[in-house]
């Protein structure tokens, strides 16, 4: 009988010890089931949180992109009024939409590269309107050439002479664009001629290119040669 009831006390405990085991198996791997199940969702959270970042960029990327601006362009073009440019678009396209500038533009004291960022009104000046006035006198200063008449040294003064004509032959860059209608470029232009064939004649700077019989005109009597 002894013999039996410690047969009997040592199956409980086994069974009992068994019990434990396995009940500590099964928790462990419900917490294992439960990690991998919040590893996978975080995973997937942060993808999502990724796409979403991605998507919106490309978005505003996009939208950057489509922006388009208003420019009123006035004065001297053919065809005056408002047109729409993406945004980024210079101003020469402008000029171009409005059907470019009319024969008596001040079109060499103009920035054709400025680049058109925002809503903007601009007028483009006569060269009367130029010379009377002087460029940037219709607000939005940064897209006219100004020219400086100051000389750089005592030696460029020789280049007009007492009556104060302007020696096409001699004259800085600087003096050049003090006269009606001649920008930066028309004076560079002028300074690569001379270097080739010295002008002989006031007359042989209308083979300079830029210069036609109408600005001609307009500087003939503040010349020499």
């Amino acid at each position: 009988m002894k013999t039996r009831k410690r047969i009997n006390k040592n199956a409980v405990y086994i069974v009992s010890f068994l019990l434990i085991v396995l009940l500590s198996i099964i928790y462990k791997v419900i917490l294992s089931g439960k990690s991998a199940s919040m590893f996978i969702k975080g995973e997937e959270t942060s993808e999502s949180a990724e796409e979403t970042s991605v998507i919106a960029g490309e978005a505003a990327s996009e939208g950057e992109q489509d922006r388009t601006v208003n420019i009123y362009i006035c004065g001297a073009v053919n065809d005056p009024g408002v047109y729409e440019l993406e945004a980024g678009a210079l101003l020469c396209d402008a000029v171009e939409n409005a059907g470019g500038f009319t024969e008596n533009a001040a079109d060499e004291y103009i920035d054709l590269v400025y680049v058109i960022d925002g809503n903007i009104s601009v007028y483009i000046p006569t060269l009367d309107e130029i010379e009377t006035e002087g460029a940037g006198a219709w607000g939005n200063q940064q897209i006219y050439f100004r020219a400086d008449p100051a000389l750089s040294s005592e030696g460029e003064a020789d280049a007009s002479n007492a009556s104060g004509l302007i020696n096409l032959n001699t004259a800085s860059r600087e003096q050049l664009m003090t006269l009606p209608g001649i920008g930066e470029t028309t004076a560079d232009a002028i300074i690569a001629y001379r270097e080739e064939t010295p002008f002989t004649s006031i007359q042989d700077i209308t083979n300079v290119s830029g210069i036609g019989e109408s600005k001609y005109d307009r500087i003939k009597d503040l010349i020499c040669v």
